[in-house]
């Protein structure tokens, strides 16, 4: 993507497009986008640089390319820029609960990103008031799938950053439940992948029962059925003479789908609770793991995050231990890479 990218640009070039038109801007931005998929996150922040000396003289063009792009968000926040981060997210949250809704997966992803900018710049009290109200949803994946773009590479990698952000703040905040909201966090970015496959495998396939493969397929209708009409949504608040009554009438369908669809799912997992377990397997609590233990015995989980490691001592009764380190997976990996020395042989 970033290659063809970057003949798009050369392409334009050789056509004499001016460099600030939207379409050599356009190919600048899918490069920058190529490059945070693959974590250069330097190259991406002087591509980006390059579109801001492009728009130089257009501020209505600069606010379009950065004030509501997540992505230069994530850029600016993983190249120590978190003021520009939250500056970014802001907007974007207000404007996703104006689109979307307060309880819409995007709104509740944009929230988190807006805490995770928030704790880099050391408001762990205000990064904690964004989590908690983004964290219920996204931790619930029937509501991430209100779209058809779920599922992504790049999703699961900003749900990733966002919860490590939070275990981190709650290993700071002091609070009671720290632990076990961690805990479960770790679990949840643990599962992802296995909950993609699963939920992206042939679900009304797999349903044996004729009543359940029924559930399923009125499931399946009605996220379809909020996808498209979150779509026309967005259209008609796009338009310059909007209709405010047309605008409150889609609301108002959206969400009774939305409804509709719990419903189903809560008969789902009602009536045939293994197979809600196997499509949406909620992470795992403390008070679970502890059921799982013998007398005198204890679990030790760790998780090794981008930036943080955390590690937990649950024993089967009493007080759960809980820290945190400030060393990620590559101060780890060299660590270990140190210690195995002795072992690898490295006759090169």
């Amino acid at each position: 993507a970033e290659r063809l990218g970057r003949v798009s640009i050369e392409s334009f070039a050789q056509m004499r497009f001016e460099p600030a038109s939207p379409g050599p801007v356009r190919a600048t931005r899918i490069v920058a986008r190529a490059q945070s998929q693959r974590e250069d996150w330097d190259g991406a922040a002087r591509t980006y640089a390059d579109i801001r000396t492009r728009l130089g003289g257009n501020p209505d063009a600069l606010r379009q390319a950065f004030d509501r792009n997540p992505n230069w968000a994530m850029v600016a926040l993983r190249t120590g820029h978190a003021p520009e981060a939250e500056r970014v997210m802001t907007g974007i949250v207000a404007r996703n609960v104006q689109v979307l809704g307060e309880r819409h997966w995007d709104t509740a992803m944009s929230r988190g990103m807006l805490g995770a900018a928030k704790l880099a710049s050391g408001d762990v009290p205000g990064a904690l008031a964004a989590f908690d109200a983004a964290l219920p949803i996204l931790l619930q994946s029937s509501r991430q799938s209100d779209d058809e773009e779920t599922g992504s590479v790049a999703r699961d990698r900003q749900l990733k950053m966002v919860f490590e952000a939070a275990m981190g703040a709650l290993a700071r905040s002091g609070r009671a439940d720290a632990a076990e909201q961690a805990f479960r966090l770790a679990d949840a970015v643990r599962g992802a992948g296995v909950q993609r496959a699963l939920a992206q495998s042939s679900a009304r396939a797999a349903a044996s029962a004729p009543a359940l493969a029924e559930l399923v397929r009125q499931e399946q209708d009605t996220q379809k059925q909020v996808g498209a009409l979150q779509g026309l949504l967005t259209n008609v608040l796009a338009s310059a003479e909007r209709d405010e009554a047309a605008v409150r009438a889609l609301r108002t369908q959206i969400d009774s789908l939305r409804s509709a669809r719990a419903a189903l799912r809560g008969e789902i997992e009602r009536r045939f609770p293994s197979y809600a377990q196997l499509i949406d397997p909620r992470p795992a609590t403390i008070e679970e793991t502890r059921r799982s233990l013998r007398q005198g015995e204890a679990l030790i989980a760790t998780y090794v995050g981008r930036e943080r490691s955390f590690v937990w001592a649950v024993p089967q009764s009493g007080a759960v231990a809980f820290a945190s380190v400030d060393k990620g997976q590559r101060a780890i990996a060299e660590a270990v890479a140190n210690l195995r020395k002795a072992l690898d042989a490295n006759a090169d």
